[in-house]
């Protein structure tokens, strides 16, 4: 009886995970890409739906990350800095 109970809460698991967008993945993974909080990463996408390109914008710094063959989102190219960001520490001065 706890194998059936394991296994509706791994079907469980796996039809909510179905529900949650592919592109959700995506902050996560930027944040450590471009050195900035989760909380301030902005993603749009650019076409082909929830697993095609979208640009990724946070901390003066933006990146266009694809689905590769394997389901994971990664860079397609080394994230650019935007000159015109003014950090929090410049803002103060």
């Amino acid at each position: 009886m706890a194998s059936f109970k394991h296994l509706l809460l791994v079907a469980g698991a796996l039809a909510f995970s179905a529900c949650v967008r592919h592109a959700a993945k995506i902050p996560g993974k930027a944040s450590a890409d471009l050195s900035c909080p989760a909380s301030q990463i902005t993603v749009m996408e650019l076409g082909g739906g929830d697993t095609g390109q979208h640009l990724v914008s946070g901390c003066g710094k933006k990146a266009i990350y694809e689905v590769n063959p394997l389901g994971d989102w990664v860079l397609n190219a080394p994230p650019t800095v935007d000159p015109s960001y003014v950090t929090p520490e410049r803002a103060q001065n």
